[in-house]
């Protein structure tokens, strides 16, 4: 696949403020002052030191694809393969930090369980994070982000969103930029809302701190929200 994983994605992007309700098929994960143990990352299994190369990639990004299948042109979600296969765990956990809260071709695999842990994500997946707001999901990221009490705090309200869902997000783009012990993550958002026509987009960077073997979300750079209406 020359280096890249693509996956079909809605191409008609349609937003939040419109609908206060519980959106559609998703889940808020609330976790209980009682997890926090768990957030205590045992020694052996705390995350080695790594040397992080300077780099400046795109991770994620769109393109418009003909689907000779549906005869019609797909916007596809495009993930860089290549530079997953060259990710250190201290950029994945960067990287994975910002997938949660925002959704990226999320399809539950099969029928969503009772605790909607088992939703697809394909950025998580290209992460190897596994299913979103899994145990496997969060605990990777809590070792990584056990100095960062706002960090571990944001991830409680980890939410499962699928495709389907009547309000999402989804990423247009994803660049990662490392230098010296810094991680930055770019990203384009789009948002809709099927049932106004609304939708909206807006732009963000997390900039991440490496040090003693974790991160820490050290600023939060986001643009104003720009709001679109479909309906006349």
């Amino acid at each position: 696949m020359n280096g890249v994983i693509k996956i079909g994605a809605v191409t008609s992007l349609c937003f939040l403020s419109c609908c206060v309700q519980v959106r559609e098929g998703e889940s808020k994960i609330k976790m209980p002052d009682s997890v926090n143990a768990s957030m205590q990352v045992p020694p052996n299994s705390a995350p080695s030191l790594e040397n992080l190369p300077e780099r400046k990639a795109k991770f994620l990004w769109r393109e418009d694809r003909s689907n000779a299948e549906l005869g019609t042109v797909v916007n596809e979600i495009v993930i860089n393969e290549k530079l997953c296969n060259s990710l250190s765990d201290a950029e994945r956990a960067a990287l994975g930090y910002v997938v949660t809260f925002i959704g990226s071709d999320c399809n539950w695999d099969g029928q969503a369980n009772k605790d909607f842990n088992n939703l697809k994500c394909l950025a998580n997946n290209a992460l190897g994070l596994g299913y979103q707001c899994s145990e496997e999901h969060l605990d990777f990221l809590r070792r990584w982000f056990r100095n960062d009490e706002a960090s571990l705090d944001a991830l409680k309200s980890c939410a499962s969103v699928p495709m389907t869902a009547t309000t999402q997000e989804t990423f247009d783009f994803i660049n990662l930029k490392v230098k010296d012990n810094m991680i930055s993550v770019e990203f384009a958002v789009t948002g809709f809302c099927m049932n106004s026509g609304e939708s909206w987009s807006w732009t963000g960077t997390n900039h991440f701190l490496f040090e003693d073997n974790g991160l820490m979300l050290t600023k939060k750079e986001e643009s104003e929200v720009s709001k679109h209406s479909q309906k006349k």
